[in-house]
């Protein structure tokens, strides 16, 4: 229930900061520039947003692995169990604290 709540709350985060970021951009810029300033919009928010969230949230689900299968030269690479609990509590604050900093 908390882990639905919190998806609720950052699915609902995201699409409350989606409308105004555009219209500001869009406002910000001249007639001409504006497709220009679209694709530049999103290539930042690709290279600060989806790159380093990726390597975040792929940190905590290895974080909340209880049990390692494989392990090479130090490397663990395939987790057989998880705290599940954990892993679901750790991603929605991560998320939701994400939206929240970006609104």
């Amino acid at each position: 229930m908390i882990t639905l709540c919190g998806a609720f709350i950052v699915v609902f985060m995201s699409c409350c900061v989606i409308v105004p970021a555009l219209k500001c951009v869009l406002h910000s810029v001249q007639l001409t520039h504006r497709a220009f300033s679209l694709g530049f919009k999103s290539t930042m928010t690709k290279t600060f947003g989806y790159l380093p969230g990726t390597i975040l949230f792929g940190a905590i689900i290895d974080r909340t692995c209880k049990t390692w299968i494989r392990e090479t030269c130090g490397i663990k690479y395939q987790c057989k169990h998880y705290n599940n609990k954990r892993m679901a509590i750790s991603l929605a604050l991560l998320g939701c604290g994400f939206r929240s900093l970006s609104a």
